[in-house]
């Protein structure tokens, strides 16, 4: 007996192909549309560079994989050496060993007024949370602005910078520095522009004791702290700039220039840092 697929098989038509399959081919950039990173050499098209563009400013020809590989080389390096970096950035040894817990909580800064201000200095390196890139604390001698500046750059250090990055600069130390260049011969004077460049270059910067000098600064003075905040402000976007100031923004208004109070109110989140004197001895 026959099989019923045997008596259909007949019937049943064959698949003869009628055209070739047609192949469409994937899109691929033109060799030209690709940048080459200088560490894998592998290639990328310019739509990625621009989404990196922000990622790392330090290394602009680097893909984003290599990028992460460095970043962590760089975290590593800079953790096991965080007292050096601060000490050669001219920071003090007596505070770059201070962490958060010895912030004082005593008198009206209370914990909870400790946790408010270190969040609120802390958001300026955070891009999800920063609104402005600098801060300004202001208050009387001893509530330990210093010290909130210093746990700021130990921050910013860990996060992968060295001492080529940030620096501490001291007013009265700056103002010392170029009232001497009048004692040298005119030709081995440093000029205002070459004492100012090494610290308006940096990407992070401390601006220490600002107006600490008692009374109205005098004109040179006022001209030297205006255009180092100038040049600081002028860079506001891409750098971080932290201010210590025992004067009221009254006072460097009044004594220094206002047009230098009117610059860190725009560039800085104003930080007040009261309750007892930090050096004296706490009461038992």
């Amino acid at each position: 007996m026959e099989q019923l697929k045997d008596v259909l098989a007949p019937t049943i038509p064959t698949a003869t192909p009628t055209s070739k399959a047609k192949v469409v081919p994937l899109p691929s950039p033109e060799t030209d549309d690709l940048l080459k990173c200088s560490r894998c050499s592998q290639g990328y098209s310019v739509s990625l560079w621009k989404q990196w563009a922000e990622a790392n400013h330090r290394q602009p020809g680097i893909c984003q994989p290599c990028k992460r590989m460095e970043q962590a080389k760089l975290i590593r390096s800079a953790r096991s050496d965080t007292k050096g970096i601060l000490i050669r950035a001219g920071f003090e040894r007596a505070l770059i060993s201070k962490t958060i817990q010895d912030v004082r909580t005593e008198g009206s800064f209370t914990s909870e007024r400790r946790h408010d201000v270190l969040d609120r200095s802390f958001s300026i390196l955070n891009p999800k949370k920063r609104t402005k890139r600098g801060i300004c604390f202001i208050g009387p001698v001893g509530r330990g602005k210093t010290l909130m500046a210093t746990l700021l750059a130990r921050r910013f250090v860990r996060m992968g910078y060295n001492e080529h990055w940030l620096a501490m600069c001291r007013v009265p130390r700056l103002i010392g520095w170029a009232r001497d260049q009048y004692s040298l011969e005119f030709n081995e004077r440093e000029t205002v522009e070459g004492m100012l460049e090494i610290y308006t270059e940096k990407y992070f910067l401390v601006v220490d004791d600002l107006g600490v000098r008692r009374g109205e600064a005098t004109p040179f003075e006022q001209e030297l702290i205006y255009r180092l905040i100038d040049e600081r402000y002028l860079k506001r976007d891409r750098t971080f700039t932290v201010v210590t100031t025992n004067r009221t923004l009254a006072d460097i208004d009044r004594e220094i220039d206002p047009r230098v109070r009117s610059r860190i109110m725009e560039m800085c989140h104003v930080i007040h840092l009261d309750g007892p004197d930090w050096r004296a001895e706490v009461p038992g």
